[in-house]
């Protein structure tokens, strides 16, 4: 590939963007571009990207690169500059998410970033935990220290390996649920088969049942069709709103998409959100926005 691996990468993903995932699979052209950017053996086809996943060489000469300078500089980094560097890259990772940097922490991996969030529950004697035998090794461990630490009871599911439908499951994760249930970890694909669970049923279940509120956005860029999309939506026990809007991505701002994230947040009232203080007050606002804006389309 010219130029660098990441830079076409983009410019790959961005002229199939509009292809679906099922013609991308057999499309052996695209695949061999993208396989350009990484040194692999020869010997054997990997195909688990989860217990490691093996770097593009660009990001591989980066890291090194960075690894040498880290131990040229020893301490005096460590003292004087890591805790900034840290700080600017979690501010670009909260602009990417749409959170405040200070919800924004890094870690090493995923089972470092779960066990870290199972062990800061305030767990009380007789609180449930509902998951998976099949669940990822590192969580089940966890889970179990925090029984022996504070009586939580962990109720673990079978999922079926060829389930008749969808629902099968969904029930598997609704009937273990009791009014101690404090928390669902739920595999979106299991590890040790492969096997893809019906996430957003088993969340839309859980929802039902306990009546919380769920916020969320979303931002992306099509450059090939010169805009850039935005929605919010708030979903309450069943009352589901959404907005949308699209903003052009001019001359003058397509270097710096950042600008018009912001532009595209604020007009759907993401900022709004954060702020409100009552449960059903996200879906009034996001009703007022509407109201407000004509460029902003609502939807149930």
């Amino acid at each position: 590939m010219s130029g660098t691996f990441m830079s076409t990468l983009d410019k790959l993903m961005a002229s199939n963007e509009l292809r679906s995932a099922n013609d991308l699979s057999t499309d052996e052209d695209f695949w061999a571009k993208v396989r350009e950017g990484y040194r692999l053996k020869p010997d054997y086809i990997n195909l688990e990207n989860g217990y490691y996943c093996i770097m593009p060489q660009e990001i591989m000469d980066r890291h090194i690169q960075r690894e040498r300078e880290v131990n040229f500089q020893g301490s005096w980094y460590m003292r004087n500059h890591r805790l900034k560097d840290n700080i600017e890259i979690r501010k670009k990772l909260a602009q990417v998410v749409g959170a405040k940097t200070e919800e924004v922490i890094l870690t090493r991996n995923a089972t470092e970033s779960l066990d870290t969030i199972i062990a800061a529950y305030d767990w009380r004697l007789g609180d449930e935990a509902v998951m998976a035998i099949q669940d990822y090794g590192c969580m089940l461990d966890m889970f179990r220290l925090q029984a022996r630490r504070y009586g939580l009871v962990n109720k673990k599911v079978n999922v079926p390996l060829h389930p008749k439908d969808d629902e099968e499951i969904v029930s598997l994760y609704e009937k273990a649920i009791t009014p101690n249930t404090r928390l669902l970890m739920v595999s979106h694909m299991i590890n040790i088969t492969g096997q893809i669970l019906p996430i957003q049923k088993i969340c839309a279940m859980a929802l039902a049942r306990d009546g919380s509120l769920q916020l969320g956005f979303g931002l992306g860029k099509y450059t090939n069709r010169n805009v850039m999309d935005a929605y919010a939506a708030v979903s309450r026990a069943g009352t589901d709103v959404d907005l949308r809007y699209r903003s052009g991505l001019g001359d003058d701002v397509g270097d710096h998409p950042e600008a018009v994230c912001r532009g595209v947040t604020s007009a759907v009232g993401l900022g709004l959100l954060g702020q409100a203080r009552s449960v059903g007050e996200p879906i009034g606002v996001l009703r007022r926005v509407a109201a407000e804006r004509p460029d902003v389309v609502i939807s149930r």
